[in-house]
């Protein structure tokens, strides 16, 4: 507990994200998506304590521990560590990959965005921006504005909210395409140091990547 306490006030954050990161997570045939906690909007350091046993927990969670039973993953194997990081009160959020998933492609950068913080897009809650960024010349090949009626924002009391987005602006796009190439830019370098292929989360603050 002291040293989550000590980590905590390092930080110097106002408010803090505590997020899970499972050994078996984003494996080649299983992804985990969804079946370990997180927890945003964390405000103190007892409740950061908290998050994080709550973080190792959701490895023994019962949809994790289906979710290994129905693919065959040794249970013994299963190792939960948690980040604590400084949370960003993002205008834009949203997920990136420098090789298509669904083809494999490897020649464009596909990005998905939505106003607010990204747990309305990777919940599945809002249809996000999706914006395809060829590699060799940073073209933006296509950009599709999605139907983005909610956006999940800190709350003053700790925590996060979902806000309604009303009238045009649930239609307008919220990554201008300057945003979406340095994005793309960035991401690659991230693949060329790594040596393979990244899945991105990101944010943007104040024009701030």
């Amino acid at each position: 507990m002291e040293e989550i306490t000590l980590g905590y006030a390092a930080l110097g954050a106002s408010a803090v994200a505590v997020r899970s990161s499972a050994t078996t997570e984003d494996c080649p045939g299983h992804s985990f998506a969804g079946q370990y906690d997180s927890f945003l909007g964390i405000t103190s350091p007892l409740a950061c304590v908290e998050a994080v046993k709550r973080c190792w927990a959701s490895l023994w969670a019962r949809r994790a521990f289906e979710y290994r039973e129905q693919r065959g993953i040794d249970h013994r194997v299963a190792r939960m560590a948690v980040v604590v990081q400084a949370m960003v009160d993002a205008e834009t959020s949203g997920v990136l990959f420098t090789a298509d998933p669904v083809t494999g492609r490897r020649d464009s950068v596909l990005i998905e965005a939505c106003f607010g913080l990204g747990e309305v897009l990777v919940s599945g809650k809002v249809t996000p921006d999706r914006f395809v960024v060829v590699k060799e010349c940073w073209d933006v090949a296509e950009r599709v504005i999605g139907d983005k009626h909610i956006e999940c924002c800190p709350s003053e009391d700790g925590g996060v909210i979902e806000r309604e987005i009303a009238g045009p602006r649930r239609k307008t796009a919220c990554l201008e395409e300057k945003s979406a190439r340095a994005l793309a830019a960035l991401a690659v370098r991230a693949e060329t140091l790594l040596g393979a292929p990244q899945d991105i989360e990101w944010a943007v603050r104040e024009g701030n990547l």
